[in-house]
């Protein structure tokens, strides 16, 4: 449960990201500086991969903005996270007893 609370300040981040992107709220340059640092943000929190690279990119381009790119990427990490995680418990729940004889 605690590690899943760090994926709350993302989506926070990726929601205002994308309702700035959409609303149009702020000066393309400031919009672009704000996605830079968004991007540098999530891919730090989550970690480095090729998805998060391209979805930079694809925000940085006008017209692609307007989708809710970050809060579909940060749902996407936060359900692959959920299913890593219940699988470890899966695999948890059933030890194995090794029994080696001893001479």
């Amino acid at each position: 449960m605690r590690s899943e609370l760090r994926f709350l300040p993302l989506f926070a981040l990726a929601a205002l990201n994308d309702a700035v992107d959409v609303l149009g709220l702020v000066a393309q340059p400031y919009e672009t500086i704000f996605d830079i640092i968004l991007a540098t943000a999530i891919s730090l929190a989550v970690g480095l991969d090729v998805v998060s690279f391209l979805i930079a990119v694809a925000d940085l381009i006008p017209g692609l903005d307007m989708m809710p790119i970050w809060t579909l990427y940060v749902l996407y990490r936060f359900l692959e996270y959920k299913e890593r995680a219940a699988e470890a418990k899966r695999e948890g729940v059933r030890p194995r007893r090794v029994r080696v004889p001893v001479e």
